[in-house]
């Protein structure tokens, strides 16, 4: 996984069925925790998780890259 890269991460299925994830890019993948890179979560309506952009530690194997980094690449 690279900088610049949005990712998402699924987060709950509620008793409906409706899946409910998240989305970031990733800010800093040399973190001092192997497996680990730092995400900034973009805010929406109905996130769980808070209502502003905030940045934290999120594991690797947790998250799916939806599109690969371009920085650097044009």
């Amino acid at each position: 996984m690279e900088v610049g890269a949005l990712v998402k991460e699924h987060l709950f299925t509620n008793r409906k069925g409706e899946v409910v994830e998240r989305y970031g890019i990733i800010v800093n993948k040399e973190t001092q925790f192997d497996g680990f890179v730092e995400v900034v979560w973009q805010p929406r309506p109905g996130h769980p998780v808070a209502s502003e952009a905030h940045q934290e530690l999120a594991a690797t194997k947790k998250l799916e890259v939806v599109v690969p980094s371009t920085i650097g690449n044009g």
